[in-house]
């Protein structure tokens, strides 16, 4: 085997076309930012400017908000009578705004003119002098009154001696403060004394605040109403206690607990107080069971796959021991597969799972064809925030490309995958991270046709640059021990190009080649991007990005493999749907390609 062949890359380096594509991209931050606004309306269609003074920004901000004439600057179309009778209800407006502040003596002026289609209005408001807090007297008699979150609150109580009485603030500390009671279980609670002695006059307000928390409650007998679950099973989901404090937060705790457990659709827990047994509240919980059958049916297209349709049918429960099944299948140009899925709650049925498995899949890439049938079992357990999975798995597969044809192998392969998502659940992410590792392998002393140890680690990040944009990086690397590359079964060894990998190549197309020319894969890969993305209205954004790597045999023969281009984003309700053009830095017969891909961000 001629080891140069083996290792050098695909594609050629190209001066100018590489500096071509560097300029690109690090233009594109600047292009985003100095993107012109498109007019809200057309030029002879009336519209409204409103200018405040004499007020902080903050303070500007929300005044406009309560306006009338800014809820009517918004319409599309409006009449002069509709302006003019917005412009004389503002100055009360405004004064009512400045009074909840503490500014009972504001001065204001005012302006209404129309020039062409615009109407000009101005307010300049002179705050005068405020009413200044004199003195805060905050207690707390009853059982609660040195419970710590409560004496914490008093002591800390927002409106201090030497503020400007803000009448907002004052009315939210106060509900803050009888929420706290009520949250920890003091539900007799009230405000026995409330009261705001103010003085226009000498500009001072005096508050006198007083708590009554009355006894604690406790959480009382729990009550579990459902027949289609065994009740063992549905005790490892029950979080609430007897004897327990009786707490929103313990509430609401049980309710996403039963929620993430995927078996119901509708989750009640209904404390009885009017059953109470002296301070014991019973508590009776009644989970609404989904539908036993879920189906699902799909179609999407990206660049890397084609055209691809999927189908799906999961039941769950399966049985009172809340056993379930799923069943799945794709089929697009270039991936055939179908797969089953059993699932066995174990001790903490929360976030502790057996699952068995079986899948079938063929993959084809140029002429490169994988067919892969496997059995496995594995145990899917929550740790904090990381979910852990160990499985074993039974694996043959069929492979065939370029110098290799129909190498059939057989592997008994254990793996550890550690994967952690935050946030969870959500389409559209501001800010979030995934991580993954994955470690698995092989050896010819169990069972296995090959002996090989691989492992892969892969991130995405995502921040936010402002109100409007986004940071997006992500990388993947992956290392393989293995003595040839030609023992590597096909499904387990690197390519790079694609979607998500390199844009500008098409998928699979990077990695060493054979001494034929066809690309064979690599025991390495290294691969990462960055890209920014900024919002121009509504659900639509644009993007800009740079990806680079490769797969490799030798780390020291590695050649970056590079691509850059611009992107549109539209935000829809099943993902966000992007679409790339981008060109190969690297390869002088790459011209621009279109990419389309669909899907969560993390």
């Amino acid at each position: 085997m001629n080891s140069k062949a083996e290792n050098r890359c695909s594609n050629h380096c190209t001066p100018v076309r590489q500096r071509a594509c560097l300029w690109l991209f690090y233009l594109l931050p600047v292009l985003v930012l100095l993107l012109p606004f498109t007019p809200a309306r057309a030029l002879d269609e009336p519209r409204i400017q409103i200018s405040i003074k004499g007020l902080d920004n903050k303070s500007t901000r929300q005044l406009r908000k309560i306006l009338s004439l800014t809820a009517l600057a918004k319409k599309q179309t409006f009449t002069d009578l509709q302006v003019r009778h917005a412009y004389r209800k503002a100055e009360a407006q405004i004064q009512r705004f400045m009074n909840s502040r503490g500014y009972y003596e504001a001065r204001i002026q005012s302006g209404l003119r129309r020039v062409n289609a615009t109407w000009l209005v101005h307010f300049l408001i002179t705050p005068g002098t405020p009413v200044m807090v004199r003195e805060v007297v905050v207690s707390a008699i009853g059982e609660g009154r040195d419970f710590p979150g409560i004496r914490d609150y008093l002591e800390n109580f927002p409106l201090l001696p030497g503020q400007v009485f803000d009448h907002g603030k004052y009315q939210d500390a106060r509900q803050q403060l009888l929420n706290l009671a009520l949250r920890q279980g003091f539900l007799d609670a009230s405000l026995s004394h409330h009261v705001v002695e103010l003085s226009r006059r000498k500009h001072q307000a005096r508050i006198r605040l007083q708590l009554d928390t009355g006894p604690r409650y406790y959480f009382g007998p729990i009550r579990v109403v459902q027949d289609r679950l065994q009740a063992s099973l549905l005790d490892r989901f029950i979080t609430l206690r007897e004897g327990q404090p009786y707490t929103t937060a313990a509430i609401l705790e049980q309710q996403d607990v039963l929620t993430r457990s995927d078996y119901f659709s509708e989750i009640y827990v209904q404390p009885l107080r009017e059953q109470a047994s002296g301070k014991a509240i019973p508590v009776e919980i009644r989970p609404i069971l989904r539908k036993p059958n879920r189906y699902s049916l799909g179609i999407g297209y990206s660049t890397d796959t084609g055209l691809r349709g999927s189908i799906g049918w999961q039941r769950r429960p399966l049985n009172r021991r809340g056993h379930s099944v799923s069943v799945n299948g794709l089929l697009s140009k270039v991936i055939a597969s179908g797969g089953m899925r059993y699932r066995i709650p174990i001790r903490n049925p929360r976030e502790d799972e057996l699952a068995i498995t079986a899948l079938i899949t063929r993959e084809q890439v140029d002429d490169r064809i994988s067919q892969v049938g496997r059995f496995g079992v594995a145990r899917v357990i929550m740790r904090g925030q990381w979910r852990e999975t160990l499985a074993l798995n039974l694996e043959t597969e069929l492979f065939s490309a370029g110098i290799q044809d129909d190498v059939l192998s057989r592997l008994l392969l254990p793996s550890v995958d550690w994967t952690r998502i935050t946030p969870r659940r959500q389409m559209y992410v501001r800010k979030g991270h995934r991580e993954s590792f994955l470690l698995q392998g092989s050896s010819e002393a169990l069972f296995s046709s090959t002996s090989f140890v691989q492992a892969r680690l892969a991130s995405k990040w995502i921040f936010p640059v402002g109100s409007n944009g986004r940071f997006l990086s992500r990388g993947e690397a992956g290392l393989t021990h293995v003595d040839s590359l030609y023992n590597l079964p096909g499904s387990f060894r690197f390519y790079a190009g694609g979607d998500q990998s390199i844009r500008g190549y098409s998928y699979a197309s990077l990695g060493p080649v054979d001494i034929n020319g066809n690309v064979a894969g690599g025991k390495y890969l290294l691969v990462g991007s960055v890209e920014y993305e900024h919002k121009l209205g509504g659900n639509w954004s644009l993007a800009g990005f740079f990806d680079a790597g490769n797969a490799f045999n030798n780390l020291d023969t590695a050649r970056a493999t590079m691509g850059a281009g611009l992107g549109v984003r539209w935000r829809s309700p099943v993902g966000q749907i992007r679409l790339d053009f981008a060109a190969g830095v690297n390869d002088p017969d790459n011209n621009w390609r279109v990419h389309l891909y669909m899907g969560p961000d993390l």
